[in-house]
């Protein structure tokens, strides 16, 4: 799946992803997502990110990742934001934990 997203763009989908996890996207969540992309297009992503099923979103993850170029560094401080946005409403759910592994062995 190809996209043509920015960088920020990229991140507001994964963070999207992440946040919607548990079905329980808190205010923090939408906060720390809001700090990449602004609203205009948060909507597009948002758009986006509720045609897409799971296949659909981690294709889409894994190619602009690769077209993006991101090296070990930016994937690891990728890895942190998404941690960050985890914590962000003061808990870290089992469902949560067990997407984070997934997308590091992913990301990786």
């Amino acid at each position: 799946m190809r996209t043509t997203w920015t960088e920020n763009e990229f991140k507001a989908y994964i963070l999207l992803y992440c946040a919607t996890i548990d079905n329980d996207k808190s205010w923090e969540e939408q906060e720390l997502i809001n700090t990449y992309v602004n609203d205009k297009d948060f909507v597009a992503i948002r758009r986006e990110f509720e045609k897409d099923n799971d296949y659909q979103a981690i294709e889409k993850i894994n190619h602009t990742l690769e077209r993006l170029g991101y090296t070990k560094n930016d994937t690891e401080r990728l890895i942190a934001e998404i941690k960050q946005l985890f914590l962000a409403d003061g808990t870290f759910s089992a469902t949560e934990k067990a997407l984070f592994n997934g997308l590091k062995r992913i990301l990786r």
